[in-house]
C-alpha cells in the first residue's frame, strides 16, 4: 500500500511520483502525488475519472495537458 512519502520512479518514462496524501489518510477524499515530469515527457494518457476531480499546480516549466475537448499549455502557478 502506497504511503506518505513514497517515491514511484518511473525512470524509462522520464517520470517520478512523490505521494503527498493518500486515500487512507484522507478518509477517502483524496488522493495527491507530486508528479515530476523529464523535458518532452508524454505524461500520463488521456483519460477521464468518471467519480473523481484531477488537478494540476504547475510549479516549474509548463505542462500540456488535455482538457474537455482541447490541448492547453500551463504555466507555473
Amino acid at each position: 500500500m502506497l504511503k506518505l512519502g513514497d517515491i514511484l520512479d518511473f525512470g524509462p518514462l522520464g517520470m517520478k511520483m512523490t505521494i503527498k496524501k493518500t486515500a487512507a489518510e484522507t478518509d477517502g477524499r483524496l488522493f495527491e502525488v507530486e508528479m515530476e515530469l523529464g523535458p518532452r515527457t508524454g505524461g500520463t494518457p488521456v483519460h477521464t475519472h468518471l467519480q473523481a476531480v484531477e488537478t494540476f499546480e504547475v510549479l516549474q516549466g509548463q505542462f500540456d495537458l488535455f482538457v474537455r475537448d482541447a490541448w492547453r499549455t500551463l504555466g507555473e502557478g
